[in-house]
């Protein structure tokens, strides 16, 4: 937790059922292990700002680095789609070649869900 009061990591918790914000990992008694996480990045412009601000996994908060919420949310969908990271110059390659890349579906945190809603749930359906 870091520098981050007791209180604010709490209130944090409300946020995501005290559940990383972004798997949905449960805390429950690794406590030790939750990291407050900028969902913009303070490297890159962001503040401390409670709305700014998320509790998230250590293995969450290593992968996300410094990336800002929606390249972590592009990563994470590749990632699900079983998409391998590529570097620019494989990805050209790639493009030069012919191959194209499967559409993927736009990824959702854990901490994006309606309270009560199960994952994958959506609305009207049966």
């Amino acid at each position: 937790m870091g520098q981050h009061t007791k209180s604010l990591v709490l209130r944090l918790g409300l946020k995501s059922e005290n559940r990383c914000w972004y798997c949905g990992s449960d805390f429950a008694d690794e406590w030790d292990s939750v990291h407050v996480e900028h969902q913009f990045p303070k490297s890159r412009g962001g503040t401390n700002d409670f709305d700014n601000l998320v509790l998230a996994c250590r293995r969450c908060n290593s992968t996300k680095g410094d990336k800002d919420l929606e390249e972590y949310r592009v990563y994470a969908a590749k990632k699900e789609a079983g998409i391998p990271k590529f570097s620019g110059e494989q990805l050209d390659w790639l493009e030069v070649q012919g191959f194209e890349f499967p559409e993927i579906e736009g990824h959702v945190f854990f901490g994006e869900w309606p309270k009560g809603q199960e994952r994958g749930e959506q609305d009207g359906e049966d």
